[in-house]
This record gives C-alpha cells, structure tokens and sequence, in this order.
C-alpha cells in the first residue's frame, strides 16, 4: 500500500561560492533534475574514465553528510563548475531537460556575477583605504604611491569587461534543438540573434566605458555598475551556435549567424 506522499523536486538551482570559485554539488544536481544521487555519481565516473585528464580540474571529489535516523554518515560526491556541469548535462533528456539546463547555466552567470560584483567593491575599498594612506601626514612615501598605482591598475584592468568576440561561447548541445521543425528552428534562431545582438551592444559599450573608466579615474565603471553581460552573451552565443548546427543536420535554409 502506498503511503500517498510525493517527492518534492527544488524549484531553484542551487550553486555555491567560496573564495573565487562558484561551483555546484552532484547531490543538489540530482535533486533539481529529479535524478538518483548514484545515477549522477555513475555519470560523472563514467565523464572521468573517458577523459579523465581533460577535465579532472572540472569534478572535485568530496564527502557530503546525510541524516540516518538519530546519526549521520558521510556519502561520496562531487563538486563540479559551469564547464562540469555543462558536460554532465549534455546527457540528460527529457521534455523539460533544457529549460533546466539553462536554468543552472544562468544560476552560474549570476552567481560569477554576484562574485566580480563583490571582488570589485573590495578592490574600490581597497583603493578608499590607500586614499586615505596617501593623504594623511606621514602616512607613505611616492615610491609607495607608484608600487599602489601600478597594482591597483592591473587589478582593475583584469576585471574589465571583455569585448564580445573575446568570449567563449557555452558548450550547448546540439541535441537540444534535434527536436524542432525546420521553421520552429528558423524562428527561434532570429529571436536568438535578436537577443545576442541586443547584449553584444551593450557588451562592447560596457567594454568601451571600462577602458575609459580606467584611463580616466583608475575603476572600470561598466562592470563595478552591473554593466558587464559576458554571461549572458557566452549562453546566447552557444544557443546561436547549436541551433545553427542543428539546422545544418537537417539541411534547413539557415541566414547568416551573428557573431
């Protein structure tokens, strides 16, 4: 007999930060696309024995603890970044497979997001504080100065927006888009490119304002302010690229893609 009770799938993808790092664990992957841990785990060793050197810096092995009744133990997993992630989902199916695969992908971009947000207000306190150093009495000498400029500078530089044709696209599969019509695949590849010209504009214009920013007043203003779309152009990069092969494969009439 049946005791009436469903499981209850997450409705939010969830990823984690530490330090530079932004990353998801295998147990909360097998949650939200409804999976068995030890599915997960099988695909993810299986990803290993085949390329294990390519992408062994992609899956981090670790020990999670799971409640058992008064106690808990401690199970294998893994922690794996976007680019892991990516990989292991290329091998999920299913009616509502890439709706959520590109749900975790944008969680990734947010959180990557979140972090620059915070690496860059860290780095203008930084430079607050040096300001302060530098203005009272005594505080340093101009030797000081020049050594806090040339670093503050490289700091900043590294934390510009990139101009679009610097970012690598993300890996999406072609399979994802097997199922389309000829037409259905024509209509979303001009939203796409739509959509991908839209935020290469405003990509080249946060890149424009960053190297103004920085040879101006030493802070690239676009990406401290939220200006930076690198996320958000990688992902319509490689949904513009996957949908452009996949209408190759079926000898669609396909117009010129945007880069």
């Amino acid at each position: 007999m049946g005791t009436g009770l469903t499981k209850t799938l997450p409705t939010t993808p969830i990823v984690h930060t530490e330090g530079r790092r932004v990353y998801a664990t295998s147990k909360d992957v097998a949650a939200y696309f409804g999976k068995e841990h030890r599915n997960v785990l099988r695909d993810i060793e299986d990803l290993l024995l085949a390329s294990a050197k390519a992408i062994a810096l992609n899956f981090e092995p670790i020990e999670i603890p799971v409640r058992v009744g008064f106690g808990t133990r401690m199970d294998r997993a893994y922690q794996m970044d976007r680019d892991g992630f990516t990989l292991l989902a290329m091998g999920f199916t299913g009616k509502k497979a890439l709706a959520f695969k590109l749900k975790y992908i944008a969680a990734f971009n947010e959180a990557e997001r979140r972090l620059k947000e915070l690496e860059a207000k860290s780095l203008l306190d930084n430079q607050r504080s040096i300001c302060m150093v530098v203005g009272s009495p005594g505080g340093t000498t101009m030797q000081h100065v020049k050594i806090f400029a040339v670093v503050g500078l490289g700091i900043f530089l590294g934390a510009c927006a990139k101009r679009v044709d610097a970012i690598v696209p993300v890996d999406i599969p072609m399979a994802a888009y097997q199922n389309m019509s000829c037409q259905a695949l024509a209509q979303e590849q001009i939203k796409e490119q739509t959509t991908l010209a839209s935020l290469s504009e405003q990509q080249n214009s946060a890149a424009t304002g960053d190297a103004v920013g920085v040879f101006l007043v030493g802070v690239p203003v676009s990406s401290t302010f939220g200006g930076d779309k690198e996320g958000l152009v990688a992902v319509s990069k490689g949904k513009v690229t996957a949908i452009d092969s996949a209408m190759k494969s079926k000898n669609c009439v396909t117009s010129a893609s945007v880069k």
